[in-house]
């Protein structure tokens, strides 16, 4: 990845990488998601220019379709739930444990 934007309208990168700061600080939102995995790859200042991207690309989305926005936030589907579990039980196996899944009735989890 390029360390550089590409030239543009430098008014609209400091209205949309404030705009990003101000979104990641919600944790119930996407582009706080995205700030999180893009930050350990990138770092915080290109994983904001990233996420502000990202909302560039939602707002141009929402004017040219002409849809109401709705936030994905933190809902978790049964896949992530499915690869978070996986990813627990290969770390503790590491570890040098024996894991056994079983289904919780009452939270309704994905066993394996």
């Amino acid at each position: 990845m390029s360390n550089r934007c590409a030239r543009g309208n430098r008014t609209l990168k400091r209205v949309l990488t404030q705009c990003a700061w101000a979104a990641v600080r919600n944790k119930k939102s996407q582009f706080y998601r995205l700030f999180q995995r893009w930050s350990a790859v990138l770092g915080a200042r290109k994983a904001i220019i990233a996420v502000a991207h990202r909302m560039l690309i939602v707002i141009w989305k929402l004017l040219h379709d002409g849809e109401t926005y709705t936030d994905a936030g933190c809902q978790l589907t049964p896949q992530t739930i499915h690869r978070r579990m996986l990813k627990c039980v290969k770390g503790l196996e590491a570890l040098g444990f024996r894991v056994t899944i079983t289904q919780n009735s009452q939270t309704g989890g994905t066993p394996a």
